[in-house]
């Protein structure tokens, strides 16, 4: 009897998964600090990290049809308790964009590109210093980093400005997806 049950699974599974109904195994992300202290930021200007999140995800089989994909992280914004409220939008793009690399005092490179070039909006966050807030990130460049293995962040940053020796980290990222 429990061979009919597990046959009969087998055989719904490709129907279940076109329904996006199976989960696939949460894949965790290395933390990642970044700070735009001593950028020149202009209005409407997007700045990339330059390190793929999605390179320590697991490979996925070829052809599996991702859906329903998710990133979750905390992020924290380290900053003396006098620093201002930041305001930003995050994007998310598969291919680094070719855009003005600079490098700020701590060694750690951007790229300034003059808007989104190519990123997609996922998401908006305010932040206090020293807070930490989850967010949950739903967009289908997600699923697109699932199956490339490739995804780079971007933030524009609408209102405060970081000063010297603050800086954001993510942590806790988690990607969720389904087939």
């Amino acid at each position: 009897m429990n061979r009919m049950k597990v046959a009969r699974l087998l055989l719904l599974a490709p129907l279940l998964g076109a329904c996006g109904w199976i989960s696939l195994p949460e894949q965790w992300a290395e933390d990642v600090n970044f700070s735009f202290s001593g950028i020149p930021f202009a209005p409407g200007q997007v700045a990339y990290l330059p390190s793929n999140l999605a390179a320590s995800l697991g490979r996925l089989p070829l052809g599996l049809p991702v859906r329903n994909a998710s990133v979750d992280a905390d992020l924290t914004y380290r900053a003396n308790l006098s620093a201002s409220l930041v305001h930003f939008e995050l994007f998310a793009v598969a291919r680094l964009p070719a855009c003005r690399t600079f490098t700020i005092a701590s060694g750690l490179s951007t790229l300034l590109c003059p808007g989104p070039s190519g990123g997609r909006f996922v998401g908006e966050v305010v932040m206090q210093p020293g807070q930490t807030v989850h967010v949950r990130l739903k967009d289908q460049v997600f699923a697109a980093a699932a199956r490339n293995q490739t995804l780079y962040m971007g933030v524009r940053i609408l209102d405060g400005i970081t000063g010297p020796n603050e800086f954001f980290t993510a942590s806790n990222i988690r990607f969720n997806a389904r087939f």
